[in-house]
């Protein structure tokens, strides 16, 4: 019998005894709502849930496609940045997006369109979300808090033995992120240890239970380091795991056993929220270029033809946002949106000097 990588339960088991709402309250005024042409016109711009768009904020605000709002506190700091980009600060759900006050560590949820609100007391690491549901998770010192960011209640505070890791599992591409690395209403599945080490931890949100370390395996065949999961994929580095570089391989809702993806590509890699498109860079001619691999097809596209190098994320759908730098060594640093499905690109406008791009 083939092994789900992932686990499977009832939400309504989440109603766990000893629940307890407790977002911290908070005496700043958030900002007002931002006015878009749509707005100007009498006319509220629609969000609907699940649609594709890319998701970043800069000096302007916190933007999701074409609208931008403003944020309750500003999230670039003084803390190190990556390609321009932030760090550990910008995480999505399906009706907005949560970030962390860089002052005192307490967590925002934005949702989109309404006022800002605080909803947890400090985090040191940032949060992390779901973007295609309404869950999201932090850490209040070694307390992992789980909240619904639509019910706006606490499902689980729970004390865990490691805290998620304030950065990436591995500095390039993926720098500017935290360590969580999933997140949905029957687990939340994050790395400790630091950027050194690439640890996992598990806390089974039906069966109440924790693990650490996890050590999730592929239904079938040898697999040297665990990547990626999503509601519906787990992904491993099954062969070359040396120097960032790796044969990779996964299990999926429609495959049976494990299957191997037929491009030599460079660690790490990250899921789309739906789980079918890998996000990788691939190493050609010496220089880092960005890969989509469709995990249906098995078929590898590169956007870009110059050698480039790139901090990817994803954001919603299957839109990742990145910071691209075409001449690497000497090229400007680029805002950058691609649509794996209709393998397309644009360069986005952005103003000041940083940006923050979501958990990667």
């Amino acid at each position: 019998m083939r092994r789900v990588p992932l686990a499977v339960g009832v939400v309504v088991a989440l109603a766990l005894a000893g629940c307890a709402e407790d977002p911290a309250t908070d005496p700043t005024p958030p900002p007002a709502p931002a006015e878009s042409a749509s707005d100007a016109a009498g006319t509220s711009p629609a969000f609907e849930p699940g649609s594709a768009a890319p998701v970043w904020w800069d000096a302007d605000g916190l933007h999701r496609g074409d609208l931008v709002e403003p944020t309750a506190v500003p999230l670039r700091t003084t803390e190190a940045t990556i390609g321009g980009a932030a760090t550990r600060h910008l995480a999505l759900v399906r009706t907005g997006a949560l970030y962390r006050d860089h002052r005192d560590g307490r967590v925002w949820f934005h949702p989109w369109g309404s006022p800002p609100r605080v909803v947890g007391r400090s985090t040191a690491a940032g949060p992390g979300g779901d973007p295609e549901g309404d869950t999201a998770a932090w850490f209040d010192g070694d307390e992992l808090v789980v909240y619904d960011t639509v019910r706006d209640e606490v499902l689980s505070r729970t004390r865990e033995p490691v805290a998620v890791s304030d950065r990436a599992e591995y500095v390039e591409h993926v720098g500017h992120g935290n360590g969580w690395v999933h997140v949905s209403p029957t687990q939340v599945v994050w790395r400790y240890g630091g950027d050194a080490s690439y640890a996992v931890a598990r806390r089974d949100l039906v069966a109440g239970a924790s693990q650490s370390p996890w050590r999730p395996r592929p239904s079938a065949g040898a697999a040297r380091r665990f990547v990626d999961l999503s509601n519906h994929t787990a992904v491993w580095v099954a062969g070359r795991a040396h120097e960032g570089l790796g044969t990779f391989a996964y299990d999926s809702d429609e495959t049976e056993g494990t299957t191997a993806i037929d491009a030599v590509l460079e660690y790490p890699g990250r899921l789309s929220p739906d789980g079918w498109w890998l996000l990788t860079a691939e190493l050609d001619d010496g220089a880092h270029g960005v890969a989509f691999t469709d995990l249906r097809s098995g078929e590898t596209w590169k956007p870009f033809d110059e050698a480039t190098y790139a901090f990817f994320s994803w954001a919603y759908g299957d839109v990742a946002v990145m910071r691209t730098q075409r001449q690497v060594g000497d090229g400007p640093w680029l805002l950058t949106s691609c649509s794996a499905s209709t393998r397309s690109c644009v360069e986005l406008p952005t103003a000041g000097d940083v940006v923050v791009l979501p958990n990667p």
